[in-house]
């Protein structure tokens, strides 16, 4: 029968070390185990996130997005100065898609704030919405040049 994972050095004493001379091994403060008394937690992906990591994806997120956004208008702006008119739809569509992709970033930004539980699937969804922004972007410039 195996010891329990919660005792953690509860009857162990520190004794000399022989090969530093009769110094004693590593202090408490050096240990990297919990006190006693603290656990540890039992599957580390359920630490919550701290509140800067949705900070900077979200913020980043939305800059992409209202960048190709911005990209998409001068695409079209640029489109009437000479050749073939694109269809307008084409470029309404690739502007309301990166619009989505801004609002869907702030939502997430304030569901993260919100709820430390649902931190990281928000982050790891602003992170998700940066490489779907510019293959939206790719995709529309590519159907409105023909």
């Amino acid at each position: 029968m195996a010891f329990p994972w919660d005792i953690r050095e509860e009857h162990t004493v520190r004794v000399p070390d022989a090969e530093q001379n009769g110094s004693e091994g590593r202090g408490d403060g050096d240990s990297t185990e919990p006190a006693h008394g603290e656990h540890a937690p039992a599957n580390p992906r359920q630490t919550p996130w701290r509140s800067w990591t949705i900070s900077v994806s979200a913020l980043l997120a939305l800059l992409v997005s209202l960048l190709l956004m911005l990209g998409d208008l001068l695409a079209s702006i640029l489109s009437n100065l000479g050749g073939p008119q694109p269809v307008a739809t084409f470029i309404d569509i690739a502007v309301a898609g990166h619009a989505a992709l801004a609002l869907s970033s702030a939502c997430l930004f304030g569901v993260g704030i919100a709820n430390t539980a649902r931190r990281r699937p928000a982050v790891l969804a602003e992170w998700a919405i940066i490489p779907i922004g510019i293959g939206w972007f790719v995709l529309w410039g590519r159907l409105a040049a023909g």
